[in-house]
């Protein structure tokens, strides 16, 4: 606020100062204008810099109103997204807690108790309550205060990149700390002897456009593509420390590494983070529908082929069956670089529905094979 009233006094004045230790200078003097128009209505102010009075005026408090409006209807959004992120309806907020000088301005006032449609807490000091609550916080860390509960939480997501450089969230954001949560994966590649974790934070789709925090390598049994299941579980303590385990459920294998997300993070990063992943959530999303057709078409293309080289199977249905669905398969290999993501999800539905006949026969074959010289008894 103090910003935007010095941008508007430079304007008015059509002068401002050169030095940065006058500006300064000018930013307190009106800092203590706004503090004054608090009670007043209008005063005269002599602004002074450089060793002399460099302008001479009134201001009113209706001048002030008119150029912090613009800032307090910002934050007042921010409290929109805020309680939109928490799931609450303004209805749900019992008190108002104001924090801060700035608070005492009357427009602040008389905009925040008409959103969240309340008067602000009494008797409690906006100058003070930050300390205040650090003092609680203290206390209760200390064990001198056990009936109060302070809850933090995780802001921004965390999660794991995926096939196409897309991110899995595991942990999401506004999630209380302390705080666990997993999720299963599996390969895409035969024989695939490693994964590569690779940890991200953040709000959007790509992990290009998020904060990596660290990778780190879990050893795999090889086998087909999809058979393998991977467990990766995060957990984050109280102190904000994330502790990533990945886990083949098949053989118990596990690798695991310790960050801290919020090392090297400010708020104002925070906030464009956020910020970001709004101004660009229609676009990141098209753009994971499209690396996730990709992706399936890609694996059912995989496990076309490889059904074809299916050692069970009649070579002359087999042939049969790849002049049947060849040229299906060549025109999805054609969308898949070229083409928007619903034509390849409607090629992939046509590959799908084509490929039933030869499944059904791989498992008509797999379970004539594992029932073969058996009695009734034993199948049973």
């Amino acid at each position: 606020m103090d910003f935007a009233l010095y941008q508007a006094f430079v304007k008015r004045a059509g002068v401002a100062p050169k030095k940065e230790e006058d500006r300064i200078s000018v930013l307190h003097q009106l800092e203590n204008l706004k503090r004054k128009l608090t009670d007043e209505a209008e005063i005269e102010a002599s602004i002074y810099w450089d060793g002399k009075v460099q302008w001479n005026g009134v201001f009113t408090r209706e001048e002030l109103s008119e150029i912090f409006r613009p800032v307090i209807e910002r934050t007042l959004q921010s409290c929109r997204s805020a309680l939109a992120a928490s799931g609450l309806e303004i209805s749900a907020i019992e008190h108002l807690v104001f924090v801060g000088g700035s608070t005492r301005v009357p427009l602040v006032r008389e905009l925040a108790s008409q959103f969240f449609g309340k008067k602000p807490a009494e008797g409690i000091d906006p100058d003070q309550v930050v300390a205040l609550g650090a003092a609680i916080q203290g206390a209760i860390l200390a064990g001198e205060k056990k009936n109060t509960l302070l809850l933090d939480v995780v802001p921004l997501s965390l999660g794991i990149e995926t096939m196409g450089g897309l991110i899995s969230k595991i942990i999401h954001r506004n999630t209380t700390v302390r705080c666990s949560a997993f999720e299963d994966f599996t390969t895409y590649v035969d024989n695939q002897t490693g994964v590569d974790v690779h940890i991200v934070q953040g709000e959007r789709e790509l992990v290009q456009d998020c904060r990596s925090l660290g990778r780190f390598k879990l050893k795999i049994a090889p086998a087909p593509a999809g058979y393998p299941k991977v467990r990766v579980e995060f957990l984050m303590d109280a102190n904000g420390m994330l502790r990533a385990h990945a886990t083949d459920l098949r053989t118990k294998e596990f690798a695991e590494l310790e960050v801290r997300p919020s090392f090297g993070l400010s708020d104002s990063e925070i906030e464009r983070m956020l910020a970001e992943s709004f101004k660009y959530a229609e676009r990141d999303f098209a753009e994971r529908q499209l690396i996730e057709a990709k992706n399936q078409a890609r694996a059912l293309l995989r496990a076309t082929e490889k059904s074809f080289e299916n050692p069970l199977l009649d070579r002359v249905f087999v042939e049969r069956q790849k002049a049947r669905i060849g040229p299906v398969m060549k025109a999805l290999e054609r969308d898949i670089e070229m083409a928007p993501s619903d034509v390849i999800v409607l090629r992939t539905r046509e590959l799908d529905h084509m490929t039933q006949e030869l499944a059904q026969q791989i498992l008509d074959h797999a379970l004539r094979n594992r029932l073969k010289d058996r009695t009734v008894a034993e199948a049973r």
